[in-house]
């Protein structure tokens, strides 16, 4: 790097590209945030609320922050990375606070270094790094300074990112992904294994190979002009929240996405974002073209503590878990065959979301859902509204009354109306 900062190499020079790429630039932290403050949602000084509210609450951009310090004091990219799901980089010179700023294990990538303010490099320069990340559509903001240095980095680069763009194409969410790797049987020998909710193992392969980003494609809905698809669950728990903007949640049975969905009118007009979870695939590849703007994936929600695959009847509609089949069984006597899907703890999940903060969770599994329930560790993962079907459950509303209340919820309502079984919790 000596040799190239007295050559004054031109900015796309492919030595430094490949030094800073290699050498300089540190990857994402894969564990879970280790905050002064992990409640406050933004400790900007009201920066990233403008620039939220320009961008229209914009999920998954890619930010550039330039001074970040430590990571969290007065950061104006935090709130992006943790509510909207941005990735981005972090450029702090001073060493000591570097070291700080890692600590906290932010889920950007890491550069120890300065942004250069010369024509031709002195340490690094902001287009070089952009090149770095392969990432060349993001730009800074033109400046009303007549300086020619400036000027030609404008030529190249913009901050803003269209919302139309797919901001995943060169720095996905699975950016340690590895195209090689077999992980089906990788995820085969966790089975086995029954490791923890929390091996690093388990979380790295759900991040990187199950998850999928939201789509930056327009809705395709088949009501486009439906404000709300559930059948009340929505509206009761947006009052309880007093209408919470950009919020998460989670929907675990989210069918296709739009019928019957408690979380779409969330995504849509309060501007939250969120995880779809389906497990059955061809109700999920209906779900995807749907184009909602929260992550998916095709799973189920396990009911042990370990990841398993588990035999599943996909019927009609809904589906269900099942242990033993027969031909006597009535989905099987009209025409539907088993399969196989993989499941997940919860907690696994939100941690491969780095997520432990749920503001909704819509649970609907056809039964299964006390065996989910206590199977959360609810003193690391924080849940403030729970939606959770009762109709088939072994004991109904009063069972999950009772269960809710050892974990500290408070019982808000039981709705009984047709498509809307379900009971509502608060904490």
């Amino acid at each position: 790097m000596d040799k190239l900062n007295e050559e004054r190499v031109t900015q796309d020079d492919p030595r430094l590209v490949q030094l800073i790429r290699n050498y300089y630039i540190e990857q994402p932290s894969e564990e879970p945030y280790k905050l002064l403050d992990p409640e406050r949602r933004d400790p900007s000084l009201d920066q990233a609320v403008f620039v939220d509210r320009t961008l229209r609450n914009m999920a998954s951009g890619f930010f550039v922050d330039s001074g970040a310090h430590d990571g969290e004091i007065q950061s104006n990219t935090l709130f992006f990375e943790r509510i909207r799901h941005w990735t981005g980089i972090l450029i702090e010179p001073q060493p000591k606070l570097y070291q700080q700023l890692k600590s906290k294990h932010r889920k950007s990538f890491h550069l120890n270094a300065c942004v250069s303010f010369k024509g031709k490099i002195t340490y690094l320069r902001i287009y070089v790094m952009l090149l770095n990340l392969e990432k060349k559509s993001v730009f800074v903001k033109k400046s009303k300074v007549n300086d020619p240095v400036t000027s030609r980095l404008d030529m190249q680069c913009q901050i803003y990112i269209s919302p139309k763009r797919n901001v995943y194409k060169n720095l996905p969410y699975n950016v340690n992904k590895d195209p090689k790797l077999g992980y089906e049987k990788e995820m085969d020998k966790l089975n086995k294994e029954r490791v923890k909710p929390d091996d690093p193992r388990l979380v790295h392969l759900i991040r990187n190979y199950y998850i999928e980003p939201p789509s930056q494609e327009p809705y395709k809905l088949g009501e486009p002009g439906r404000r709300d698809q559930s059948y009340g669950q929505s509206v009761f728990v947006d009052g309880t929240l007093r209408n919470m903007e950009s919020g998460f949640f989670v929907d675990s049975g989210a069918h296709d996405g739009e019928i019957q969905s408690n979380t779409l009118f969330f995504e849509r007009i309060r501007h939250w974002t969120g995880i779809l979870i389906e497990p059955q695939p061809e109700i999920y590849k209906q779900l995807k073209r749907k184009h909602r703007k929260s992550f998916l994936l095709n799973a189920c929600v396990s009911v042990v503590p370990y990841p398993s695959k588990v035999k599943f009847l996909p019927t009609s509609f809904y589906g269900k878990m099942v242990e033993n089949v027969t031909s006597e069984d009535k989905w099987i006597k009209e025409g539907f065959k088993e399969i196989t899907v993989q499941c997940f703890p919860l907690y696994s999940i939100l941690l491969a979301m780095n997520q432990l903060t749920v503001d909704y969770f819509s649970l609907d599994v056809e039964g299964l859902e006390v065996g989910i329930l206590n199977n959360i560790p609810h003193d690391k993962v924080k849940i403030r509204t729970i939606s959770i079907e009762y109709d088939k459950v072994d004991g109904g509303a009063e069972k999950l009354k009772t269960l809710m209340k050892e974990k500290g919820y408070k019982f808000l309502v039981k709705m009984d109306s047709p498509g809307a079984f379900d009971c509502i919790f608060y904490k």
